[in-house]
């Protein structure tokens, strides 16, 4: 990463907020199908995406990839709105606060840990995450209930 320019970094995470923008849209149309099924694909998707990351050296293979990712993470947008449906009124800020903990130790607190005691390698963090984070997740969401909230426009509840 030392070797790439300034704008060929700053594309990384363009192409990422890219995919991640286009999410939000295709969540729109998305949300006829209820929210157990996004989060059970929007689970399974990513990983190919990042074996791909994690393997491929070619520049753009890698802003093709992160934009990808970004374009699966309708999974936690869903999650976070069945979240906010299976639970009662009084317990939503609680319960979104804990997710939203849960995310950034995911997202900030592992990392520091891995960087400041592990490693410097980036490449290794990918690997702990494919191990740890994304493989075992599609695997646990199949015991999701429906949303309540899905179940009743259709009139099942």
């Amino acid at each position: 990463m030392y070797c790439y320019s300034s704008f060929e970094l700053g594309a990384f995470g363009s192409s990422y907020f890219l995919g991640y923008a286009l999410c939000s849209i295709i969540l729109l149309s998305l949300n006829k199908t209820g929210r157990r099924p996004l989060i059970i694909w929007g689970s399974f998707l990513p990983i190919p995406i990042i074996v791909l990351y994690m393997f491929v050296n070619n520049v753009y293979a890698r802003y093709l990839s992160l934009f990808l990712l970004g374009i699966t993470h309708f999974q936690y947008f869903a999650s976070f709105m069945l979240l906010t449906e299976l639970f009662p009124k009084w317990h939503i800020l609680m319960v979104t606060t804990i997710k939203m903990a849960f995310e950034i130790m995911q997202d900030v607190v592992f990392p520091l840990i891995y960087f400041y005691y592990i490693s410097k390698n980036w490449r290794y963090l990918h690997y702990a995450y494919g191990l740890i984070f994304t493989i075992p997740v599609p695997f646990l969401c199949f015991w999701l209930p429906e949303s309540p909230h899905f179940l009743y426009e259709r009139g099942r509840i």
